[in-house]
């Protein structure tokens, strides 16, 4: 096979394996003699998709007929293979491909007679060769994230205003849901969110594949009671 989630003796659930970068006997990356980096023969373990653990806080606080209640999400380790941020960044769409392209680029790594890399690139050949592109490798994120889930503030009216109405209770939420988010693991200027996943229910997880990213929601309601 190829790319993909694997089932691997002593590994954790659904690993993801894909094409890797040549590695010399230290753990340094391969360059080619046109300076772009060396994919391994086989595939190799490029992460695991499950999070260590994912903590969530909850707050409710009430005052004077003003309830604020509001949910955060923590989601610690586990990798995110995401073409998204990956493309954008070959491209050099992201903010942090701001500089100047006419430099020559040297990808960090040895060259396969072991000695330092000293091959002179440029920037298109680095960010689309040898980064998110052409090198499955590149392309894997840390998915760590915090999240705002929800928030909601409500206001009840008090009984003596409404005591010669019909209504028992008038109650008015304004609310909003995904409203701030932090990737921990991506480049700051893709704005991604760990959360856009492509497979849906079933075994496979921790890929991206060009999906439509989340949405804020923002509402708000009048709750009548007779």
């Amino acid at each position: 096979s190829n790319l993909g989630n694997f089932a691997i003796k002593d590994q954790p659930y659904g690993v993801i394996q894909g094409e890797v970068i040549a590695r010399d006997a230290n753990g340094d990356r391969i360059v080619q003699s046109n300076g772009t980096y060396l994919t391994a023969p086989d595939l190799g373990i490029l992460g695991d998709p499950n999070a260590r653990y994912v903590m969530n806080y909850g707050l409710n606080v009430n005052f004077k007929g003003i309830a604020l209640n509001a949910l955060m999400t923590y989601s610690d380790g586990g990798v995110i293979y995401s073409t998204t941020p990956s493309t954008l960044m070959a491209r050099g769409i992201l903010a942090e491909t701001d500089f100047d392209r006419y430099v020559p680029v040297v990808a960090p790594g040895v060259k396969e007679d072991g000695t330092p890399n000293d091959i002179q690139i440029t920037s298109t050949q680095h960010y689309w060769q040898n980064g998110g592109v052409f090198q499955d490798e590149m392309r894997v994120y840390d998915a760590s994230y915090l999240k705002l889930r929800e928030v909601s503030i409500s206001y009840s009216l008090p009984g003596s205003i409404i005591e010669n109405s019909p209504f028992g209770t008038v109650t008015m939420t304004l609310s909003g849901q995904n409203l701030w988010f932090k990737a921990l693991g991506f480049p700051a200027g893709a704005n991604f969110d760990p959360e856009v996943l492509s497979l849906g229910v079933g075994n496979g997880r921790g890929f991206e594949l060009m999906n439509v990213p989340t949405s804020r929601q923002i509402g708000g309601s009048i709750r009548l009671s007779f």
